[in-house]
């Protein structure tokens, strides 16, 4: 049997999506910055002045990172935005203690990207995610995950593709033409988990997901793994029983076209811009 794997790093950027979706509900382009989080201090002082509405790519593993959303509150508090809007609710909580105006977006799949296509499943296993060295100690778990996956490929002769960068918009071209995809939640719901489902492919996730209400259910819609045996053992199973893996992933996409990220930005603007 011989394994292969795709491996590579992504840049958070479904901000495009969402200025874009903005713009389309009502808010127009004078009044809307949509930024990364680490951003946000390179952005030109006289636009963020008149800025109304500003969008920061807060999900819950950039809210982990040690001292970052305190700067930000620090120069924020000089240019005062009308909304802070986050993709979850660690990062709204703190900002709303400082006295923002904030909104918390529910997270769901890039519409305006993801189309739907029917690709050869030519890889066995992918992941797209971050191995910063700001953050190493965040994703140390993430990287022994990856080295037992690479033990696991050696000892079936398998190969290994690694890539410095996924361009986003291949990220769905990735999962689409993988068996499985590998998620690691480190506390609260990541792109991922709406990315790799949507894409039909069988999502791999560690138990940290059961915490949070998901429509996707283990062994029917995903794999909730419980370790690194675990997860190395039911990579094997779904790789010598791939018809299974398949099934398994298109149940998961016809349920989770039902959340557009489109749906809960319109939402927002008719709530409260």
């Amino acid at each position: 049997m011989q394994i292969n794997m795709v491996n590579g790093t992504t840049s958070f950027t479904i901000c495009p999506t969402i200025a874009e979706l903005m713009h389309k509900y009502g808010v127009d382009d004078e009044n809307c910055l949509v930024t990364k989080y680490h951003n946000v201090k390179n952005e030109k002082v006289a636009k963020l002045e008149k800025v109304k509405y500003i969008y920061l790519a807060y999900d819950a593993e950039t809210a982990l990172t040690n001292g970052k959303l305190w700067h930000e509150a620090e120069f924020l508090t000089m240019n005062t935005p009308h909304l802070i809007i986050t993709l979850s609710k660690k990062p709204q909580k703190f900002f709303k203690r400082q006295g923002f105006n904030t909104y918390y977006l529910p997270m769901g799949y890039d519409d305006l990207m993801f189309k739907k296509q029917k690709v050869k499943k030519d890889m066995h296993i992918c992941f797209a995610g971050t191995f910063d060295e700001e953050r190493a100690s965040m994703f140390y778990y993430r990287q022994v995950i990856i080295k037992e996956l690479i033990k696991m490929l050696n000892s079936n002769n398998g190969n290994g593709l690694f890539t410095n960068f996924v361009k986003y918009r291949r990220v769905h071209d990735m999962y689409a033409s993988s068996l499985m995809g590998l998620n690691d939640v480190i506390e609260g719901l990541n792109m991922r988990c709406y990315e790799i489902p949507v894409s039909g492919c069988l999502m791999m996730v560690n138990d940290v997901i059961r915490k949070h209400k998901f429509p996707l259910k283990h062994k029917k819609h995903m794999y909730v793994y419980k370790g690194v045996t675990d997860l190395v053992d039911t990579v094997k199973y779904y790789c010598e029983n791939p018809q299974l893996a398949i099934e398994m992933g298109k149940k998961a996409q016809e349920i989770m076209l039902k959340y557009p990220i489109s749906k809960n930005v319109k939402k927002m603007v008719k709530d409260c811009l």
